[in-house]
């Protein structure tokens, strides 16, 4: 049997977009198990989680539960799973001869390094992803991202100009910059633990994904991210070229 996987929709070529759901698209992709995705708007999503029984991810300033995807739907156990970090470490517990997101021994490591990821770099890059500004949402999507959610900075693209966004590309340079550098520190492989592929990698090239998207493949801002530390985001993105497939 097959998993499903709960993503929202664009009007993109590939569709997927949200960075949250591309951590989990890769864990089933990095792991080679077989899936199929379900696209929700964005108005229907808690709609859709408590019809499949999902758990809320968080609460609403209302104090009503929250319903987020990513959401999996594993078929062959009937387990509902909310959150990127808990389905990968869901399918390495369910699936345990498949490449581990999650290693015996990593876990403190890794929640370190995206708290660590969430202050250097993402906190900056916050305010430049306003979604209705930068993603072709559907209607219903873009209607209710521009009247009733928001995006997570509280600002739109069209809001953040001039010096302001100057200021905080610089940022957000800073931040990626000094990720890179912590790299070469390991004995060996071009991964956050070295040699093997982890969930925090999956964080990182998710957020990178989100950035190409933003500003587009073919911007000035793309390629000068390529360039950053002699080109380091080049040769890392390339690891994951094979897992990028949205089935």
């Amino acid at each position: 049997m097959t998993i499903t996987l709960y993503d929202i929709p664009s009007k993109l070529a590939i569709i997927a977009w949200s960075p949250n759901v591309w951590k989990a698209r890769l864990a089933l992709n990095i792991k080679g198990l077989p899936y199929k995705t379900v696209w929700v708007e964005y108005p229907d999503i808690e709609r859709v989680c408590k019809d499949i029984g999902a758990k809320p991810t968080d609460t609403k300033k209302s104090g009503a539960p929250l319903y987020t995807l990513p959401v999996i739907h594993d078929h062959a156990t009937n387990a509902v799973i909310s959150d990127s970090a808990n389905i990968a470490r869901y399918l390495d517990d369910q699936y345990p001869n498949t490449t581990p997101l999650f290693p015996k021994g990593s876990h403190a490591l890794q929640a370190a390094f995206d708290e660590a990821h969430e202050r250097v770099a993402l906190t900056h890059m916050y305010p430049l992803m306003g979604l209705s500004a930068v993603i072709p949402l559907n209607p219903p999507s873009e209607h209710y991202c521009r009247t009733k959610e928001g995006p997570k900075s509280g600002a739109t693209l069209e809001e953040v100009k001039g010096e302001a966004r100057d200021e905080r590309w610089k940022k957000v340079r800073e931040g990626h910059e000094l990720i890179a550098g912590w790299f070469p520190k390991s004995e060996e492989g071009s991964f956050v633990l070295g040699k093997y592929i982890s969930f925090a990698d999956l964080v990182l090239v998710s957020f990178l994904g989100r950035a190409r998207i933003m500003f587009g493949e073919e911007s000035d801002e793309w390629k000068a991210l390529l360039l950053w530390k002699d080109s380091w985001w080049t040769r890392y993105l390339e690891n994951f070229d094979q897992y990028l497939a949205v089935i």
